[in-house]
């Protein structure tokens, strides 16, 4: 069985070739496995084309493409004649690049001012700081003592914050970072939250 690569060297299955001649020849045809299978195709590209997304985003980008290929075919949009494959690959390409773009300019925008931490912070206070004004180096300052104090409940919690606002765009609650990770309650949350925030303390005052 042969493996054609797109314009990026990327393998595209027989599968993901037929997925495509099928939409722009017989639409009609086409399943909902066949789009779950497409769905599972794209994932692959994105994990292995854009490295530094999370699996949650690597999710998002591919939920988009699929919503993508339902307007390409919609459109009328596929030329059977013409590589449809490749085209649908350019669109996933499309796609994953402007979600890293956004991501990188949320992700400048929550690490582009130092931070100011009052005395006596509280949940929002801190979560504020890490999440919007802390600087890089710091929080990676204070990351590392986390890990180097073993507190790996605060370095997942800091973790999984920084993760949520620079894909979001906003602070996740304590109820959705504990739902994120799955393994501590939101009680527990803003104690780990309290403790990284006098890490960050810390490190800022040097």
């Amino acid at each position: 069985m042969s493996h054609p690569e797109d314009a990026d060297g990327v393998t595209a299955s027989d599968d993901f070739a037929s997925f495509a001649r099928r939409m722009a020849e017989h639409p009609e045809t086409l399943s909902d496995r066949d789009f779950g299978e497409a769905n599972r195709q794209v994932r692959r590209y994105v994990r292995g084309r854009f490295r530094d997304l999370t699996v949650q985003e690597v999710e998002d980008v591919a939920s988009e493409v699929m919503i993508r290929f339902l307007r390409v075919m919609a459109d009328g949009r596929l030329d059977a004649a013409r590589q449809p494959a490749g085209y649908l690959w350019a669109v996933c390409r499309s796609v994953a690049l402007d979600h890293l773009r956004v991501l990188t300019r949320n992700r400048r925008e929550v690490l582009s001012e130092p931070a100011l931490l009052p005395e006596l912070a509280g949940d929002d206070d801190i979560a504020l700081a890490i999440d919007r004004a802390a600087t890089a180096d710091l929080v990676r300052s204070a990351l590392a003592v986390a890990r180097s104090k073993g507190d790996t409940t605060a370095f997942q919690v800091a973790t999984c914050l920084l993760d949520e606002a620079a894909r979001s765009g906003r602070r996740p609650s304590n109820r959705a970072i504990a739902g994120k990770l799955g393994t501590i309650s939101h009680t527990g949350v803003a104690d780990a939250l309290r403790r990284f925030g006098v890490y960050l303390q810390h490190e800022a005052r040097g």
